[in-house]
């Protein structure tokens, strides 16, 4: 068998190896800009493209992604026209290193789809996002906010109780039917873990309010932080607003922040307003109702002295409505009557009550 020439031995031998060193660098370029990402919430990219020689007649092209926060190369793609392999007859092979088959000038775009394409199976991609379906979303945080404001009012006072019924929240949310951790939920009949109460009727419990892992443990921090004892020596009396929190967190709310927060205020003020005169309104309805139904219980026994006085002051004042009612019809006939005799008697020549030097 004759002898590879040194060249080719040299490309067979480091090719796989510059491939993976250049695998591995587009790695660590994928990975520091999604630390800065998890860090600054924006993490951005920017993609351009270039040809073999100038103008859209080249037969190569090659689009890079450079992150716009580390300038590293994320991610490159290289496309070709030009079909090397050998052909036999009518037939193709097919190693080819032809992997585009249009015009030259949408090989930038074409790179750029298949840069994106293939964003979701790097290693950029692996970290989903906090919010989403099954995630934590608006609805998720409004919960875990009630459950916090109750573990600091049912446990005012007492510093450890807090700190525990604050870690029994955590832990309720990432339970899991083959990892329940319900240790710290309270117990009883009362109680608001679905768990414990299951447990003590004998039924079986499903986790379905469990969160992922990946986003317990990104939340763990904020629960570190509100469980801070110089926070929850301030909530010792059972109150704690908002822009407290914000400032043990050292977190600076602007001015549309404090904008919403008064608003939410007020929203709750206006509901409770609200709430209160519309249970108001139904108690006085409800005590006339009382009122009305035990007056007809007693125009209806017989032994009341006063059985049948109901229907006939109904029966009076029905009669007093309709004389009243026929008296003034009356009234206003005779005044019409009046009115019409006066008409005629003007209108009537003979009438000497009308004429000249007669006032």
């Amino acid at each position: 068998m004759p002898r590879f020439c040194n060249k080719t031995f040299k490309r067979r031998k480091f090719g796989s190896n510059k491939d993976s060193s250049a695998s591995e660098d587009l790695k660590k370029g994928q990975e520091q800009p999604a630390s800065i990402y998890i860090k600054n919430s924006s993490s951005k990219s920017k993609l351009d493209g270039t040809w073999q020689k100038r103008g859209h007649t080249s037969l190569n092209g090659v689009v890079t992604a450079v992150s716009v926060d580390t300038g590293k190369v994320v991610d490159a793609e290289i496309l070709s026209r030009k079909c090397s392999c050998h052909f036999n007859g009518n037939l193709h092979s097919d190693e080819c290193s032809a992997n585009y088959f249009r015009n030259s000038g949408g090989m930038e775009v074409e790179d750029a789809l298949r840069i994106f394409n293939r964003s979701e199976a790097k290693s950029s991609k692996t970290k989903k996002s906090l919010g989403g379906r099954n995630r934590l979303t608006d609805a998720e945080i409004d919960k875990l906010q009630r459950c916090y404001g109750l573990a600091i009012r049912n446990n005012s006072g007492n510093l450890s109780a807090m700190k525990q019924a604050i870690w029994a929240i955590f832990f309720h949310k990432i339970s899991t039917d083959l990892n329940p951790q319900h240790g710290l939920c309270p117990l009883g009949d009362d109680s608001w873990c679905g768990y414990n109460r299951s447990k003590l009727k004998g039924d079986t419990y499903k986790h379905k309010h469990n969160l992922p892992i990946a986003i317990m443990h990104c939340i763990k921090k904020v629960f570190r932080h509100l469980l801070s004892p110089e926070l929850l020596s301030r909530c010792l009396h059972g109150l704690i607003t908002k822009l407290k929190v914000l400032d043990l967190l050292n977190i600076q709310p602007g001015f549309y922040t404090c904008r919403a927060l008064q608003e939410a205020d007020h929203a709750r003020i206006r509901k409770a307003e609200k709430a209160i005169s519309r249970r108001t309104k139904e108690a006085r309805i409800k005590n006339r109702q009382i009122k009305c139904r035990q007056e007809d219980d007693l125009a209806d026994d017989p032994s009341n002295p006063s059985y049948g006085s109901g229907t006939d002051h109904a029966h009076i004042r029905k009669t007093e409505k309709a004389i009243s009612q026929r008296t003034k019809e009356a009234r206003i006939k005779n005044r019409q009557l009046k009115c019409r005799q006066e008409d005629d008697l003007g209108d009537d020549p003979s009438n000497p009550s009308y004429g000249s030097g007669m006032y």
